[in-house]
């Protein structure tokens, strides 16, 4: 399969896009690259930015010439899993390189580039993770994604329930989590709590339980801001994400990014997670 473009520009010629530019142009050729496996195909160089170019702005693969049936073949010795999962990693190679060029990575993006190198996950599920990782994600998709974990596990489209899930070690950081709010600097945060200590919040959120704390944080993005929504402008319900997103990556670092790397989608439902 060969792919023409006109008027473009050689990627190794171009030192353009800003990080949300690179962030949103990784996440595309990752789909990109499911694509043409999808379709029989791979591409071997990935991490050689002679096979791509800008064209309107946008990121373009070239030289896709290679099946997955044709390079098995010639390599015998090879595992068609593996002969796509060495693609993914190839990309990352690449965007790893022109991301940091623009801007020092967070501990989001340092556990993005991490996660092509599970190659535990199940393959399907892997592709899925990297797919819908909070990489890249702007504040409204962030907080929105506590609110598609909760549905999910409700309406039981995870492999695991989520309660499960987050009974592992790895979530003993963020059990404290009500107290954590009541003792830090997180304005958003604190007005979302109940007000009272009695009956009605015993009942409504459970301090140390991971579940109660992403049902907390569904709520705010759903609820609470939702209740408001009719009276405020564009940029306000813009700032808004920003900040609550902003309050819950300081307390809670890494929480989205360790459930969406936890929990498991059943496969029927991948559709839910992409937004």
């Amino acid at each position: 399969m060969l792919l023409f473009y006109e008027d473009v520009t050689l990627l190794a010629d171009w030192e353009g896009g800003d990080a949300s530019w690179w962030q949103q142009n990784t996440l595309e050729q990752i789909r990109v690259t499911k694509y043409l496996h999808d379709k029989g195909f791979i591409h071997t160089g990935l991490n050689d930015p002679r096979n791509f170019a800008i064209q309107d702005n946008k990121l373009k693969m070239l030289n896709v010439t290679s099946s997955l049936h044709e390079y098995l073949q010639t390599h015998p010795n090879s595992n068609g899993e593996t002969v796509k999962r060495d693609n993914f990693k190839s990309l990352r190679h690449l965007m790893r390189l022109r991301n940091q060029e623009k801007k020092a990575l967070t501990g989001i993006d340092e556990a993005f580039f991490n996660l092509f190198d599970r190659d535990d996950l199940d393959y399907t599920d892997w592709v899925h993770k990297l797919i819908t990782h909070p990489y890249g994600m702007n504040s409204r998709k962030y907080m929105l994604c506590f609110q598609r974990i909760h549905l999910a596990d409700e309406r039981r489209y995870l492999k695991e329930n989520l309660a499960t899930v987050t009974e592992g070690q790895q979530f003993d950081q963020y059990r404290n989590w009500i107290w954590t709010i009541q003792s830090k600097n997180v304005r958003h945060l604190k007005e979302a709590l109940p007000k009272e200590l009695g009956e009605r919040k015993k009942e409504q959120y459970t301090d140390g339980d991971i579940k109660s704390l992403v049902r907390f944080l569904r709520n705010i993005a759903q609820h609470k801001h939702g209740e408001e929504a009719d009276q405020l402008t564009f940029e306000q319900i813009a700032q808004y994400y920003d900040e609550i997103t902003a309050e819950v990556e300081e307390i809670f670092p890494g929480l989205l990014t360790l459930l969406l790397e936890q929990v498991k989608v059943d496969s029927k439902y991948y559709w839910f997670f992409s937004f």
